[in-house]
C-alpha cells in the first residue's frame, strides 16, 4: 500500500495500519541507542503524508491527532507505553493531549515536545522562589533595610545565573532550552523580591504550598519544555542551590561549632532518638532498646548546665584563664585513658568482655562526668546564652534579689505567701515571676548542691562532683580538704559529725520546726548513719552515696514545708540554718568520704594499657604506667590477659582459663590471714638477697608491715577488707618501683621480674580465704 492510497482509506483503517507500522519500527529501534528519535521522525512523516489529502476533504473542525509517548529507561533501552488515539475536540485552536489543553500555535515547529502548562510553570516558579528564600534567609539577618536585602538577593541572582549557564553548557547545547531555564530562574528571583517588598520585614521561611497571584509572578511568555527536560531542570536547579556558591558567614561557622559542643551532651539510642548525657545510667530506661541502662553501675550525678553568658565586664577567661586551662588540659588527658585499646596489645573483644568487665562498667560514670563538665566549660565560655531569663536566675546573688524585694509596708506584700511560688530547678516557672519567688527558687535549689562559681557558669555544682579529683570550681573549693581516709582527717570528720548531730537534736525538739518535726528527726538519723558509713574502715561507696543524697533531699523537703508555713523573713532564717547544715555535712564528708570516686588520680599519671597518655608525661609516670598492669592486676597466664584483683575468688570465672578461681579456699577471713601475708612477704624479700631491687622493696615492706598491724588491731577482717588492703599495698609497690633510679631500672629486666614476684605473693593471699 502506498502513502497516497493510505490517505484515501477510512480513519479507523488508517489508524490500524499506522499502529502496525509503528510496532515494527519500535521492534527495530530496540537495538539502537536513542532509537525513539528515528521512530518519531519516520512516524511523523507517515502521518503528514497520510493526512495531507484527507485534510483537504474533511472539515477543518474534524481533525485527528495521534497521541504517543516514548520513555527511555536508565539502561538506554526504549520502552513504549500503551498508545491511545483520541479525537480532537471541536475547538480548532487547541489539541487534546490526555487531559491537558495545549495551545496549537506553540506546537508549530516543535512536534516532539509537549506544552508546558501555566499551572505547572507557576508551581515551578514558586518552588524556585521558596528555595531562594531559604538560601537567602541566613544572609538577610543583618540587613536593616529593604534596599540592603534586595542587594543581597541581586548578588544571589548573579551567582545562580552564572552557575546555571556554566552548568547547562556542560550538559546541553540547545540555546532555546537555556533561555527557558534562565527565564524561569529570573522569574523565581523576581517573585522572591516581590514578596520581600510586600512584607517589608526580615525574610521568613515560605511554605512551598502557598498560593500567589499570577500578576506577582510576572510570567506572560510561554516556554515549552518536554517532561524529561522539566525533570532534568528541577534536578539541576536543586544541585545549583545546594552548591556553596555563597561564602559561609562567620556566624554560621560559630553556630556550627556550638551545635557540635551541644551534641556532646547527647547520646544516640540507635533509632534516631537522642537522650541527654545525664540520662545515661540513671536507673530509668530512656531508649527503646534499653541501651542507656545496659552494663551500668552507680555513677556520680552529672551536672546539668545552660548556655550562660559570663557577667559583663568580668570575662571568665580573663579572671580564671589559668584554672580553666589546667582543668581542660587535665580532663582531655584523662579522656585519653579510656580510648579503645589498639591492636598492639592483642586483646580480643571476648577477652575484654570476660576479663575486664568490671573495669569497663566502672568507667561509664567517670567518662560521663568528665565529658559533661568539659563540654559545659566550653559552652559557657564560647557560646552565647540561649535563655537570658535562666541566666539571670542562676547568677543573681542574694544582695541583687534583696534590692528587688517589694517594701514590706506595701499592701500587696502583706498578703503575699511563699507557697504561691512554683519552681523548676533554680528557675521560677511563673510567667510574671515575682522577685521573691526568684529568690525562693534560688535558695531551694542551692540546698542540694555545693556553692561555688563553677567552670560551667553555674553558681553551684552537684554533690557528685565534690572530691572527684577534677576541678569544677574556679576557687578549687570542690577539691580542697579532700584527704579522705587518713586517721587525722577522720578524727576531724567525727568532730564535725558530732557537732552537726547535736545541733540537729536541739532543733528537732524546739518549736521552730514544729511543722517538720518528723523530717528533722529523720535528718538526724541520716546524719548518724552517714557518720558510721563514712568513717568505717570498710567503705561502701554505694551506701554512702545513697544515704548522702537522702540527707540533702531532706533539706529541700524541710524548706518546702517552711514555704507553706512561714513568711518571707522566717523563710530566710530557715534557709540560713539549712545552708549551715549543708556546709557542715559536706565538710565532714570531705574529711571522711563523700561517696565519690577519684575519676582523676591525685598522682597525676594517666595510663592506658601500660602506656602514659599525657601530652607531657614525666619519667616517673612512664615507669608507673609500665609497671601498673603487671603489679596491680591478676595475670590469667594466657594471651597477656589480666583481670582486676577483686576478680580473684569472687565466684565468677573472669579469666578464660578460670585461673582466677583455682585453689580458692573457703575459710572465713580472720586476722590469721593478715599474719600469713606478713610471713609470706618476709620470705619473698629474703629471697632477694644481693639484688639491686632488695633495698627498695625492703623499704616498701617496712611500710606495709605497719599498715597490716594497724588493720589487725581494728575490727575483725573480712574478704572485702582484705581486698582493699591488698590493693593499697600493690599501689604502694608501683610507686616504689617508679621512684627507683632510672639507670637501675633500665640496667636489668630481672629487677622488674622481682617486683612482679613480690606482687604475686600479695595477690595469692586473696585465695587463702573466701567471702
Amino acid at each position: 500500500m502506498t502513502l497516497d492510497s493510505l490517505s484515501k482509506v477510512s480513519d479507523e483503517k488508517r489508524r490500524v495500519i499506522l499502529e502496525k507500522i509503528e510496532r515494527k519500527l519500535k521492534g527495530t529501534a530496540k537495538s539502537l541507542t536513542n532509537g525513539d528519535k528515528y521512530v518519531k521522525m519516520i512516524m511523523q512523516a507517515f502521518k503528514d503524508k497520510a493526512n495531507a489529502k484527507n485534510k483537504k476533504r474533511n472539515d477543518l473542525n474534524e481533525k485527528t491527532k495521534i497521541k504517543y509517548e516514548i520513555e527511555g529507561t536508565e539502561d538506554g533501552i526504549i520502552h513504549s507505553n500503551e498508545h491511545k488515539y483520541s479525537k480532537i475536540n471541536k475547538n480548532p485552536k487547541t489539541i487534546r493531549l490526555g487531559s491537558k489543553n495545549v495551545d496549537k500555535k506553540s506546537q508549530k515547529g516543535k512536534t516532539n515536545r509537549k506544552v508546558f502548562e501555566p499551572q505547572v510553570k507557576e508551581k515551578i516558579i514558586r518552588d524556585i522562589a521558596n528555595k531562594i528564600d531559604l538560601v537567602a534567609k541566613s544572609y538577610l539577618r543583618d540587613s536593616q533595610t529593604i534596599d540592603e536585602k534586595k542587594a543581597i538577593l541581586k548578588k544571589i541572582e548573579e551567582r545562580i545565573m552564572a552557575s546555571s549557564k556554566r552548568k547547562h553548557l556542560q550538559i546541553h547545547d540547545q540555546h532555546s532550552d537555556l533561555k527557558a531555564y534562565t527565564e524561569l530562574i529570573k522569574q523565581g528571583l523576581e517573585l522572591s523580591m516581590n514578596r520581600l517588598a510586600s512584607k517589608n520585614r526580615r525574610m521568613l521561611d515560605t511554605d512551598s504550598e502557598e498560593t500567589e497571584e499570577a500578576h506577582d509572578i510576572g510570567y506572560n511568555e510561554t516556554h515549552e519544555m518536554s517532561l524529561k527536560q522539566i525533570k532534568r531542570y528541577k534536578a539541576f536547579f536543586s544541585e545549583v542551590l545546594s552548591e556553596s556558591s555563597v561564602d559561609p558567614r562567620c556566624t554560621e561557622m560559630v553556630e556550627g561549632i556550638c551545635l557540635r559542643i551541644e551534641s556532646m551532651h547527647k547520646l544516640p539510642c540507635g533509632d534516631g532518638k537522642y537522650i541527654e548525657l545525664e540520662q545515661l545510667c540513671d536507673g530509668v530506661f530512656d531508649c527503646w532498646n534499653e541501651a542507656d541502662e545496659t552494663n551500668c553501675t552507680d555513677k556520680d550525678e552529672s551536672i546539668t548546665t545552660k548556655c550562660l553568658q559570663p557577667l559583663v565586664g568580668t570575662p571568665i577567661f580573663s579572671r580564671h584563664h589559668k584554672t580553666l586551662l589546667n582543668m581542660l588540659l587535665s580532663q582531655l588527658d584523662f579522656l585519653k585513658k579510656y580510648k579503645p585499646p589498639t591492636e598492639k596489645y592483642n586483646i580480643t573483644s571476648k577477652a575484654i568482655e570476660d576479663g575486664d568487665k568490671f573495669f569497663m562498667k566502672k568507667t561509664i560514670g567517670d567518662v560521663t562526668s568528665i565529658v559533661s563538665s568539659l563540654s559545659s566549660a566550653l559552652e559557657i565560655n564560647l557560646c552565647l546564652p540561649s535563655d537570658v531569663k535562666a541566666k539571670e536566675n542562676v547568677l543573681l546573688t542574694r544582695r541583687d534579689m534583696d534590692s528587688e524585694i517589694p517594701n514590706s509596708k506595701d499592701e500587696k506584700t502583706s498578703t503575699w505567701s511563699p507557697k504561691s511560688c512554683s519552681c523548676k530547678r533554680e528557675v521560677c516557672e511563673l510567667d510574671n515571676c515575682d522577685a521573691r519567688c526568684k529568690r525562693i527558687c534560688w535558695q531551694k535549689f542551692r540546698l542540694n548542691r555545693w556553692k561555688c562559681q563553677s567552670v560551667s557558669g553555674d553558681a553551684s555544682i552537684p554533690l557528685g562532683l565534690i572530691c572527684d579529683g577534677k576541678l569544677d570550681c574556679f576557687d578549687e573549693s570542690d577539691e580542697t580538704l579532700c584527704a579522705m581516709g587518713s586517721n587525722v582527717n577522720k578524727f576531724k570528720a567525727n568532730t564535725l559529725f558530732n557537732e552537726l548531730i547535736d545541733l540537729l537534736s536541739l532543733k528537732s525538739i524546739s518549736g521552730e520546726f514544729e511543722y517538720s518535726r518528723n523530717k528533722m528527726a529523720a535528718l538526724t538519723g541520716l546524719a548518724r548513719q552517714l557518720q558510721k558509713l563514712a568513717t568505717s574502715s570498710d567503705i561502701d561507696l554505694h551506701a554512702i552515696k545513697m544515704t548522702r543524697d537522702e540527707y540533702f533531699k531532706m533539706l529541700v523537703h524541710i524548706y518546702s514545708d517552711a514555704m507553706r508555713h512561714s513568711n518571707l523573713q522566717e523563710l530566710d532564717q530557715t534557709h540560713d540554718f539549712l545552708i549551715l547544715l549543708n556546709e557542715k555535712m559536706i565538710g565532714a564528708l570531705k574529711r571522711s568520704h563523700t561517696g565519690n570516686e577519684n575519676v582523676v588520680p591525685s598522682a597525676g599519671c594517666y595510663c592506658r594499657n601500660g602506656t602514659c597518655v599525657q601530652v607531657r608525661c614525666p619519667p616517673k609516670c612512664h615507669a608507673t604506667c609500665q609497671a601498673e598492669p603487671f603489679l596491680t592486676r591478676y595475670s590469667c597466664n594466657t594471651n597477656n590477659l589480666t583481670v582486676p584483683v577483686k576478680s580473684i575468688c569472687n565466684g565468677k570465672k573472669d579469666c578464660p582459663n578460670e585461673e582466677d578461681e583455682k585453689n580458692c579456699l573457703k575459710d572465713v577471713c580472720r586476722s590469721y590471714h593478715l599474719i600469713l601475708l606478713r610471713r609470706n612477704l618476709k620470705k619473698a624479700v629474703l629471697s632477694l638477697h644481693g639484688t639491686a631491687a632488695r633495698e627498695a622493696i625492703n623499704s616498701w615492706k617496712s611500710k606495709v608491715m605497719i599498715t597490716l598491724q594497724v588493720v589487725e588491731t581494728r575490727e575483725r577482717p573480712n574478704h572485702m577488707l582484705l581486698e582493699d588492703t591488698v590493693i593499697n599495698i600493690l599501689h604502694d609497690l608501683v610507686s616504689t618501683y617508679a621512684s627507683m633510679d632510672a639507670n637501675i631500672k633500665n640496667s636489668a629486666e630481672r629487677i622488674f621480674k622481682e617486683f612482679v614476684n613480690v606482687s604475686n605473693v600479695v595477690k595469692e593471699t586473696l585465695k587463702s580465704c573466701g567471702n
